[in-house]
């Protein structure tokens, strides 16, 4: 069974706002999002858009990408990448076989 598709975002996400001395309710108003989203972010109850990722990043004073970045050190996260990545080229060698001539 393949495990759930999820990218750790909570931990950051909190971190991050608390680091700003900032509440829920704030980073809620700021990113324009409803609290309860903040709160289901925080838990990784789903992934954010990447419209989210934007505006959560204008709210806690960064770019996206810096966000993206501290996502992306997250060690489950890279784990999983690394394995996409693994899982993709795999298959890229694969097609490249198929696609020899005979």
């Amino acid at each position: 069974m393949k495990k759930e598709e999820t990218i750790i975002v909570g931990k950051i996400l909190k971190a991050l706002r608390k680091q700003l001395l900032l509440s829920q309710e704030d980073l809620a108003d700021f990113s324009q999002k409803d609290r309860n989203t903040i709160s289901d972010l925080e838990r990784d109850q789903y992934n954010p858009t990447l419209l989210t990722i934007y505006k959560l990043a204008a709210a806690l004073d960064m770019k996206p990408g810096e966000l993206v970045t501290e996502i992306d050190k997250v060690a489950e996260n890279a784990e999983y990448y690394n394995e996409l990545l693994s899982e993709i080229k795999e298959k890229k060698i694969i097609n490249k076989k198929n696609k020899r001539p005979q």
